[in-house]
């Protein structure tokens, strides 16, 4: 059974001293939220979701190695949070109980496992978005929360004029393969797991940025973006000498920019697949940070925008707010004017105009100079193909 509860304090003396039955109404007692088994959904904002955090601790009782276990995942979590949320070079804040309590909304028992001296679990947690953005306010520490559309990585490794993306050996794809199920941002990274890619797409074009084969791929795998990472390794006698260029393109296969380019690389053969994971690691931490740095939060000065809301019908009004309260980038939103066609809607904003961009994209909507609605110069329009 997978049980959801707030207030780790009341848990920790749930867990430890009642039956399932009795720990049920014990904690409704007090207000814990029983949840659906769904936590993804919810959960209000998923990159404050932190999935799977597995503790087995040993002690002289079982009640003992359950509450030291619960303690260390929830430290565990709130780490992995300010590992997914926090830009570059900021400090982490201290993971002690008072802290992490004021800002979790609840837990999720996944799995537990109880014998006379052991305990063992995995937890799901949701922070809270709005306590958490105040506390980090709060410290002066920047942060992002938009978790980014699907971006397909295509790692072609280009030996002796003989691209290989699919084929063995291909190193360069065993290290993202190995790298990419561990990765924790706000970035969502991904290999390509459809065998069509491979029917359909040329390695050969792939190396000349082919704008179909790229966009092909990104069709295939309803990715929004491609990095496109091409390495070429040459042999020298012992050691191997390494070149990488990776670009980003959108989904229809247009350049968007340059990620990374890299030249005279070195490795002995034999640590050759320690040299490639590292460069897979801070290629992997670049975009995360370049990604964080674009869509960082910034709740003093993020400026006021006035637009427009077409909406044909109060359900489409309603699904629009709905989108809009939820971005990201919006820390507000206040209805000034309603009509026929739609209303006049206020942002407040909590990021920068590219990151609203970038949080409207992945709704398929986004924010042009209107023409024909008076006064009001910005309009909110799809931009899915009718």
């Amino acid at each position: 059974m997978q049980l959801f509860f707030s207030y780790t304090r009341i848990q920790k003396i749930c867990i430890s001293v009642f039956t399932l039955g009795a720990f049920m109404a014990f904690c409704l007692g007090f207000g814990v939220a029983i949840k659906p088994a769904n936590a993804a959904e919810s959960c209000p904002a998923q990159a404050f979701y932190i999935k799977g955090i597995d503790v087995a601790v040993d002690d002289e009782s079982s009640e003992i190695a359950r509450i030291k276990a619960t303690t260390q995942a929830q430290q565990k979590a709130w780490q992995a949070l300010q590992s997914r949320l926090l830009l570059p070079e900021q400090p982490f804040i201290a993971d002690n109980a008072s802290v992490i309590d004021s800002v979790l909304d609840y837990i999720r028992i996944d799995q537990e496992t109880v014998l006379e001296t052991r305990y063992q679990g995995r937890f799901d947690y949701c922070f809270d978005r709005v306590k958490t953005r105040a506390l980090f306010k709060d410290q002066g520490i920047r942060h992002a929360e938009l978790i980014s559309g699907d971006m397909l990585v295509l790692p072609v490794w280009n030996e002796a004029k003989t691209p290989r993306l699919w084929r063995q050996p291909n190193p360069w794809m065993q290290v993202w393969q190995d790298l990419l199920p561990n990765h924790i941002g706000l970035v969502q990274m991904k290999m390509p797991q459809s065998l069509s890619i491979e029917r359909s797409v040329k390695v050969e074009d792939l190396l000349i940025a082919d704008q179909k084969a790229i966009a092909t791929a990104a069709q295939f795998e309803q990715a929004e973006r491609v990095i496109l990472a091409i390495l070429t390794p040459e042999l020298d006698g012992q050691s191997i000498d390494i070149s990488m260029t990776a670009k980003l393109f959108r989904a229809n296969g247009r350049f968007d920019s340059d990620i990374y380019q890299l030249d005279g690389i070195s490795a002995p053969v034999d640590e050759i697949t320690d040299q490639l994971s590292q460069l897979a690691r801070g290629m992997a931490s670049g975009i995360e940070g370049a990604w964080r740095k674009a869509n960082q939060i910034n709740l003093e000065d993020g400026g006021v925008l006035v637009i427009h809301v077409p909406a044909q019908n109060i359900d489409q009004w309603t699904g629009q707010l709905a989108i809009l309260e939820n971005l990201p980038p919006v820390d507000q939103v206040e209805v000034v004017q309603l009509s026929s066609s739609g209303g006049v809607v206020r942002l407040k904003l909590a990021g920068s105009i590219e990151a609203l961009s970038n949080a409207l994209e992945q709704h398929q909507l986004k924010i042009e100079n209107s023409e024909d609605d008076g006064n009001i110069a910005l309009k909110l329009v799809s931009t899915s193909t009718p």
